[in-house]
């Protein structure tokens, strides 16, 4: 919490501006830890409390260990193991150390590949799945593989969720003056305008849609962690809606 009169000399100017610099650092790590400890605990406390209160259950005769109930304990926690990776990709972005693998990659082909992945889930749930490649595409793109695809299909996930049957998701990708943007736009429920600064915020749940009784195996960290991961390739995600029921939109932008 302290800070220095940059003062004196040019080389104690300089050293003060540094200490002051070093302790604004400081101060933000401090910040994100105490508000990722706030969001673990909330987050981590209801799985839990699932775990603890099936196994007492069943240690009290209550219920049988069979199959069903190994299965749904499982379940559980496969969702804590997911909560936490996503936890700490979330902690090393927001430390700025998030790890990249950088390497040329075909975007239109890994968008290809992504979308190929949910195909057989949009279909069974009766949502119309397809992409654009509009334009000039570069030939490659330096990204890190893993880390852009991840940042996609947690959109594509998130429009999946929020897109009834007889709905439709359409995965553009077109270049722009400096830049290639990547958009996934659906028909599905929308969002208000009120909630559209928030939805990149950690374990956001807006509206009812979003809660975790609708959705037990969203962690709420998807969006988040697309934003992380698209800003540390130095570029910008945002989302749009028209408002409930009208489907929303949501842009990634890499530079070239």
């Amino acid at each position: 919490g302290a800070r220095v009169e940059p003062r004196g000399s040019q080389e104690m100017v300089a050293v003060a501006e540094a200490f002051n610099v070093m302790a604004d650092q400081l101060q933000r790590a401090e910040s994100l830890r105490q508000s990722l400890l706030a969001d673990v605990a909330h987050e981590l406390r209801h799985p839990l409390h699932v775990l603890q209160g099936n196994l007492q259950a069943m240690q009290d005769g209550v219920y049988q260990a069979n199959e069903e109930e190994i299965d749904r304990l499982l379940n559980q926690t496969h969702h804590l193991a997911v909560m936490v990776d996503d936890l700490y990709v979330l902690a090393q972005a927001e430390a700025r150390r998030l790890p990249l693998q950088i390497q040329e990659v075909d975007i239109a082909e890994l968008v290809k590949d992504v979308t190929a992945v949910y195909q057989a889930a949009a279909t069974a749930n009766g949502v119309d799945l397809h992409v654009e490649l509009l334009g000039t595409l570069p030939s490659t793109m330096a990204i890190d593989r893993a880390r852009i695809r991840q940042a996609i299909q947690n959109l594509l996930e998130n429009a999946l969720r929020h897109t009834g049957e007889g709905g439709r998701i359409t995965i553009t990708v077109q270049p722009l003056q400096d830049a290639l943007q990547i958009e996934v736009q659906d028909t599905g429920e929308g969002i208000p305008s009120d909630q559209l600064p928030l939805v990149f915020d950690r374990l956001y749940r807006g509206d009812t849609a979003r809660r975790r009784e609708d959705n037990p195996l969203s962690t709420g960290l998807g969006l988040a962690i697309s934003k992380a991961i698209v800003d540390a390739h130095s570029g910008d995600v945002k989302a749009r809606s028209p408002g409930i029921g009208q489907g929303s939109t949501f842009s990634i932008k890499l530079p070239i």
